[in-house]
C-alpha cells in the first residue's frame, strides 16, 4: 500500500472562534491530535458507521 502524503487541514471561520475558546493546553492537545491524523489517516484502519442514524453524513 503506498504511504501518501499529509492531508491539508482546513479550518472556517466557526471552527476557528471555537478552538480561541478553548484553554491553551488543551488547544494544543487538539492541534497536535489534527495534525496527526493528517499526516498519519492512511494508518488508521477507518471503517463507515454501522448506526443507521449516520446513513449519508459521508460522501
Amino acid at each position: 500500500m503506498p504511504i501518501l502524503p499529509p492531508f491539508e487541514v482546513d479550518y472556517d471561520d466557526e471552527a476557528i472562534e471555537d478552538v480561541r475558546q478553548i484553554a491553551a493546553p488543551e488547544r494544543d492537545r487538539i492541534k497536535k491530535r489534527i495534525e496527526w491524523l493528517a499526516t498519519n489517516l492512511d494508518a488508521l484502519n477507518l471503517e463507515r458507521l454501522k448506526d443507521p442514524r449516520f446513513h449519508g453524513c459521508s460522501n
